[in-house]
């Protein structure tokens, strides 16, 4: 039921229509605060009889004790499983019933949970997702079942996914000694020694109002949803939450790493590599300057990275560049691509190479800045007019450092990026010398024929938490 939901697409970027003046906001949110902490964000769109309400959680996976790897994320399985007044999967099956959907996902940085309804029934909403705010009351026989339920999540998403298999351990090998190195859903021992009340002192520890934030978008006015936010949320006490490590220093690469990986449903191969890069709270000049950069290389069929890879040389069937800014802790540029028929991953990668070593010395033009800035802009120009879509942009972004008023005014912002900006970060973040993480993912030879070939990365690799 609690999915994880990979909103990747919804938060890469938040820009709207060229068309909007420099001066204006984004998404005219309004914001206060309650006494006890909790922050409330109202993103106000009448066009339609709907809301959605998100509590986003500052607590991820990067937070759970050594130990307890995928504690996050069976908290948030059990947060369906009880409250002191909503019984187990009551709070589902009324959003279901109410003609509304509802669901969570975990992420390092953040936890959240949603509602999608109509507006008239908001307040049964905010009561549910409060009580259980509160404080859970999870019988032990529903913990253990759900246990089971993480259990073979994993086992579907990872340990029987040789691809999932295949990043983790790149991921692994990109952050050692940091949390994220560490699979969301947690090492497979650590997961199977979990118990309820582990994952009872992470929520007391974590699930407080002053360490969460309320948004809701939609057919809402602020005034209305303050006096709602303080009679369900106001009267929850706030409490003093552990200092997060997420974005302690990490120590530098200082050589390049290669994984190689094989496995027997592997038909077509896999080459990789990850860049270490800033995050937003880093360097905001950087972090403008290489989302710039990824549209420049790979915005599209007419971009340098299809034409050169796939339509000229015809090496790869699927190739991708991607940045993202959004993170507490390290980030990185990735590539990856699929080779053609007959291709082999080797040759990918002295493709990419030559193609790096061509791009570093390119001089960007004002126009091609223009124009990459303009793309990016209009091709999330329709999330404004969503209900659901605003919330994850701004929850998402506020979790992971950005201000409202950066948010607002990110338009504005990305127009600042210049050529000199962007050749900048390509020569120090992506260039022949840059260091970097790489694997390849290859079917399996008649000579390593193997079951255990894919196996996944270790604790021991990783000890980060």
């Amino acid at each position: 039921m609690q999915k994880k939901i990979y909103i990747a697409i919804l938060c890469l970027l938040f820009f709207t229509h060229t068309a909007i003046a420099q001066d204006d906001k984004l998404f005219n949110t309004k914001s206060f605060t309650l006494d006890n902490g909790l922050e409330v964000i109202a993103i106000p769109n009448t066009r339609s009889p709907v809301v959605t309400q998100m509590v986003w959680y500052k607590t991820g996976a990067a937070d759970e004790p050594y130990g307890q790897s995928g504690v996050a994320h069976y908290i948030e399985h059990l947060m369906f499983k009880g409250s002191e007044n909503v019984a187990p999967g009551e709070l589902s099956k009324t959003i279901r019933d109410l003609g509304g959907n509802d669901n969570a996902f975990t992420s390092q940085d953040y936890t959240a949970y949603f509602q999608t309804l109509s507006s008239e029934y908001l307040e049964k909403a905010m009561r549910m997702e409060a009580d259980r705010m509160k404080g859970l009351k999870v019988p032990e026989e529903e913990a253990k079942s759900e246990l089971l339920v993480v259990l073979e999540e994993r086992r579907q998403r990872l340990e029987n996914d040789p691809q999932a298999l295949f990043f983790a351990e790149l991921n692994a090998a990109l952050y050692p000694d940091h949390p994220y190195g560490i699979p969301i859903i947690g090492w497979k021992a650590d997961v199977e020694n979990l118990t309820l009340n582990d994952a009872l002192e992470y929520f007391e520890a974590h699930y407080k109002p002053n360490n969460a934030r309320l948004i809701v978008a939609g057919d809402i006015e602020p005034d209305k949803l303050k006096r709602l936010a303080e009679k369900y949320y106001g009267g929850i006490s706030r409490h003093k939450v552990p200092k997060r490590i997420i974005n302690r220093p990490i120590d530098p690469l200082i050589t390049n790493t290669t994984i190689n990986m094989q496995h027997s449903r592997i038909l077509q191969p896999i080459y990789a590599r990850f860049y270490r890069a800033p995050n937003w709270q880093e360097n905001q000049k950087e972090s403008l300057a290489l989302t710039v950069l990824q549209e420049l290389l790979d915005g599209g069929s007419s971009a340098p990275l299809y034409q050169e890879l796939v339509a000229k040389q015809k090496l790869v069937a699927s190739a991708s560049i991607r940045y993202s800014s959004q993170s507490l802790g390290p980030t990185d540029i990735s590539f990856s691509a699929t080779p053609a028929q007959n291709i082999d991953a080797h040759s990918v990668k002295a493709a990419f190479e030559a193609f790096i070593a061509h791009y570093s010395q390119k001089d960007w033009t004002e126009a091609e800045i223009k124009q990459a800035v303009t793309r990016i802009q209009d091709s999330t120009a329709y999330l404004r007019d969503s209900v659901t879509g605003p919330a994850m942009i701004v929850g998402q972004a506020l979790a992971t450092g950005m201000t409202l008023d950066e948010i607002e005014h990110y338009p504005s912002l990305l127009n600042q990026v210049t050529p000199k900006d962007v050749k900048a970060v390509f020569n120090k973040y992506m260039s022949p010398k840059s260091l970097y993480v790489e694997g390849f993912l290859e079917p399996e030879t008649a000579s390593l024929a193997s079951p255990e070939k894919a196996a996944e990365p270790t604790p021991d690799k990783k000890k980060g938490k």
